[in-house]
Formats: C-alpha cells, sequence, structure tokens
C-alpha cells in the first residue's frame, strides 16, 4: 500500500511536468500514460481486496482512471447515470444512462487529472485498514437505495489504539461542488439516496447540466446534521 502511494505521488510530480510541457505537443504518445495505467490497475486491486469497500468504490475507481487518461489527451470524461424526474414521488421523466469526451485547455486537463489522482488516494485512504486492534474484520451490508439492492461498506468507528478513520473531508477539500458518486462516498449513503436528497432540496443541485453537480456547503451541512442527530440518539 505504502509503495502505491508513493507511485501515485511520482505520477503527481510527472503530470505536472507533462502538462507544464504539453502545449503544441499534440496527441502524441507519452510513456507517462502507460504508467498511469499501470498504477491505477495496482489500485483497482487494492479496492477489490478491501473489505471496507464495496461496488461503488471500484466504479468510482473506474471513473477517474477514465478521466486521468482523458486528461492526457486535453479531454474531459463525463459520465452520468440513469436520472429519473419526480414530481411528488410521481416519475415524470427519464434520462438516459451516457459518457462523452469533449476538448479542453491545458490548464483545464491538469485540474481534471490532478482532482481525479486526489480522489483515487482518498480511495486508498478508504481501503488501507481492513480489520480493527482485535483481529474483527470490517463487514459490508446490502442497503436497499429504492433502486435494488447495492452492498456498500460499513464505516465502524475504530476501536481503541485501532486504525484511523478515514478523512472524507478530502473528498471535498478545495471543490465548491462535486458529483454524485463523491457525494455518495462523502455521506457514506448510496447514489439513489443522494438523489432523493437532492430532490427534497436537502442538498442543493449546481445548475441544471449533465452530470448532476452537488453544493459542496450543503453535504458539509447535511453531515453535520447527520452526525449531530446520531450523538442526541446516543445520549438518549
Amino acid at each position: 500500500m505504502p509503495n502505491i502511494r508513493q507511485q501515485l505521488e511520482v505520477l503527481r510530480d510527472e503530470a505536472r511536468d507533462f502538462f507544464a510541457h504539453a502545449e503544441g505537443k499534440g496527441n502524441t504518445e507519452d510513456p507517462i500514460r502507460l504508467k498511469v495505467a499501470g498504477v491505477m490497475a495496482e489500485v483497482a486491486s487494492v479496492i477489490k481486496g478491501a473489505l471496507l469497500l464495496g461496488p461503488t468504490a471500484l466504479s468510482s475507481h473506474q471513473r477517474n482512471a477514465r478521466r486521468m487518461a482523458s486528461a492526457l489527451r486535453m479531454k474531459r470524461y463525463e459520465c452520468w447515470d440513469q436520472y429519473i424526474t419526480y414530481d411528488e414521488d410521481i416519475p415524470i421523466g427519464r434520462t438516459q444512462a451516457g459518457e462523452e469526451e469533449y476538448t479542453v485547455s491545458v490548464g483545464e486537463a491538469e485540474v481534471i487529472f490532478l482532482e481525479a489522482l486526489d480522489n483515487t488516494v482518498a480511495l486508498l485512504d478508504l481501503a488501507a485498514p481492513t480489520t480493527t486492534a482485535s483481529g474483527t474484520a470490517h463487514e459490508s451490508q446490502h442497503v436497499q437505495d429504492g433502486h435494488g439492492l447495492m452492498e456498500e461498506a460499513v464505516l465502524r468507528p475504530p476501536a481503541p489504539g485501532g486504525p484511523r478513520a478515514p478523512d472524507l473531508e478530502r473528498l471535498l477539500q478545495g471543490k465548491k461542488d462535486v458529483g454524485i458518486v463523491t457525494a455518495a462516498q462523502y455521506l457514506e449513503r448510496s447514489r439513489g439516496h443522494v438523489q432523493r436528497l437532492v430532490r427534497k432540496g436537502v442538498l442543493v443541485r449546481v445548475g441544471q447540466q449533465r452530470p448532476l453537480k452537488i453544493s459542496v456547503e450543503s453535504l458539509r451541512r447535511r453531515k453535520l446534521g447527520t452526525a449531530l442527530d446520531s450523538s442526541k440518539n446516543t445520549s438518549a
């Protein structure tokens, strides 16, 4: 695990150098592309073997890998799930799942690459501890999200002297809005649950573009409110 983190930090430096000299380079092959593919494949293996993470994390990682690969070609990769619009819980419209790429500037491509790399490091932080100090493995549970069953990680409080809880705040650091996958990771809920919070106005949608973007400020308010409610219930 430490070795993979080191490789990601080396990639960060090499990517900055790549983008600093990318003007006028065109779409030529560069060794960094093969290096990115190799390191991200190693990260995928770690995520698959982490008891703390479920299929949602692997899907998020695959999107990060696609974004990094596209950014090296000065493209932005976007994808979105099927989205159903409701009016008073009655479905009135449906947007099909899809994906696309479009050209961006070198500066934008660098931001996209580094953001995806930061998300990858955050996922590694979540994957790191798989057992508690007592040797009890973290479990996964099935959560009904309204769009079918999906396996999600259950993040339990660490035992005294056990592994440190993952720093989910890193997912939002330096951002004003995030996509639904990142929002679901931050709240430790399914994407379906996050979509329902947006429809109810609990989470603030930014703009009307696809894919869905959610205000970071509203996510932090929701997280704080949930923590306070949990604390009150525990006290009672």
